[in-house]
């Protein structure tokens, strides 16, 4: 929904005598509803949830009864109104420029499940390049009970086994894995059966290791040992018809295939409850100082960049510059907005590009106030060849940094438009795309060349282990 702070929804449902095993609960799950929500079954309150990105469920078996079921969900979200402070990324109730409409209440799937009184609540699986699997998995009860987890590979090959208890932290071995990397992501190649008790569930992970390393003298992302430029797109996850909800799976396939084809490898999400540039971030003393040793201590697994342009103090992994519409990119000179690059840090160009390219009304957002404001973009080229001759400029400006500096990774502003703003390689409907795609083919490769060529043949060190770069 749209501009509404207070909603109400309400259906009627049925549980089925399959769900209804005897002994078994009934769980009610929400995958994401903005912002707070109160839930109620056949108008008894069953529970209330705070924050609109998160899952969450409840225990409804006492609730529900033979026959039909009433299930009613009540939301209130402010957004960004006169006296609240919450997570509400580029919402806004007045939409403008680079913020856009606001989305309320129930906005991912809610869905029903039948599970034995004690059953798997959550899986925590990191798998790395050694065949290392680190499992925790948590139980609705706290107890130790016997874990037994099976991985198969998506051939239907054996490859391992591991066991443990419930609610603790255990480890086991596969051997000779394949390896996920942005060339080859086998993230869904090892699907998982867990077991607790009477409860099973299947899951699916992909073996890789990321970190940092310095490779001759220079900090680097690493992903199973390797250097790999990484370079994606800033992307809102905004869509004209849902605000934050897709309208199908093969929508988000689009987009991905769309990027992929062009020679991007990663995406930057962008922005839902994360610090970016300035936005509300405290300067009178630096959280950051304490939050990023916590998050990395929550998962190892990530590098962490815990400050997303401007007010940088050094902190996390990445030394993050943003400047539109040229890159600054572990580079001798930066702008007034932004901090000398740190040389104990990655380099990244967080966001730059966003070059807009105006389009017929056919493909703009139909809201007055954002199509009066589209000279507002960064800045306007005025057909498609000047947009792709500027495209091609700036990419040839990041590969010189990738060359003679220390830049490591960047982001494009943007995937697609998004309202207001027309500089998305697509416009917000998805329906054209902008770039010369042979042009932004041999750009992107001769970005991911550049880094290559600066470290061929050569030995680096990555934390404990050692590694030697191939042809």
């Amino acid at each position: 929904m749209r501009n509404v702070q207070t909603s109400w929804f309400a259906r009627e449902f049925k549980v089925s005598k399959d769900l209804r095993s005897k002994g078994n609960k009934i769980i009610i799950n929400f995958e994401a509803v903005d912002y707070q929500s109160t839930i109620y079954v056949n108008d008894k309150i069953v529970g209330n949830n705070t924050g609109g990105y998160w899952r969450f469920s409840f225990d409804i078996t006492d609730f529900i009864k033979d026959g039909t079921n009433t299930l009613r969900v009540d939301v209130f979200d402010p957004t960004d109104a006169n006296g609240y402070m919450i997570p509400q990324g580029k919402q806004t109730l007045n939409p403008s420029h680079i913020f856009y409409t606001p989305c309320s209440g129930i906005w991912q799937s809610v869905w029903l499940e039948s599970v034995p009184a004690k059953y798997i609540t959550q899986l925590d699986i990191a798998a790395d390049m050694h065949g290392s699997v680190d499992v925790t998995v948590t139980t609705s009860q706290s107890t130790k009970d016997t874990v037994k987890i099976t991985v198969i590979e998506d051939s239907g090959k054996y490859v391992g086994a591991g066991s443990g208890k419930a609610n603790e932290a255990f480890s086991f071995k596969v051997h000779s894995p394949r390896l996920w990397s942005p060339d080859s992501p086998t993230l869904r190649s090892y699907n998982l059966t867990v077991t607790v008790g009477d409860d099973e569930v299947n899951s699916y992970t992909g073996f890789r290791t990321i970190e940092s390393g310095e490779i001759d003298g220079i900090k680097r992302p690493l992903i199973n040992g390797e250097f790999f430029f990484q370079f994606g797109t800033l992307d809102q996850g905004f869509w004209p018809d849902g605000i934050y909800l897709p309208p199908n799976h093969d929508a988000m396939v689009f987009d991905l295939k769309e990027l992929k084809n062009l020679g991007f490898n990663m995406l930057r999400k962008h922005i839902k409850i994360i610090y970016n540039e300035g936005w509300a971030q405290i300067l009178d003393y630096y959280p950051e100082e304490y939050l990023t040793p916590r998050i990395k201590k929550l998962d190892p697994t990530r590098l962490v960049d815990a400050t997303s342009g401007w007010h940088d103090h050094g902190f996390g992994d990445w030394h993050d510059n943003h400047h539109y519409a040229n890159p600054q990119c572990g580079t001798p000179f930066y702008s007034t907005d932004s901090t000398p690059y740190d040389h104990k840090r990655i380099a990244i160009q967080g966001e730059f590009g966003g070059t807009g390219h105006n389009v017929s009304a056919d493909h703009l957002w139909k809201v007055e106030k954002a199509v009066n404001e589209i000279n507002r973009t960064y800045e306007i080229d005025e057909t498609l060849e000047a947009w792709n001759y500027r495209g091609h400029l700036l990419l040839s400006e990041l590969r010189d940094q990738v060359e003679n500096w220390a830049c490591s990774a960047a982001i494009w502003t943007q995937t697609t438009d998004v309202e207001g703003e027309v500089n998305g390689l697509l416009t917000y409907d998805r329906r054209l795309r902008r770039p010369d795609v042979n042009q932004w083919r041999a750009d992107i490769q001769a970005l991911k060349d550049a880094a290559q060529a600066r470290h061929k043949k050569k030995r680096f060190v990555a934390k404990e282990a050692q590694y030697t770069l191939e042809n």
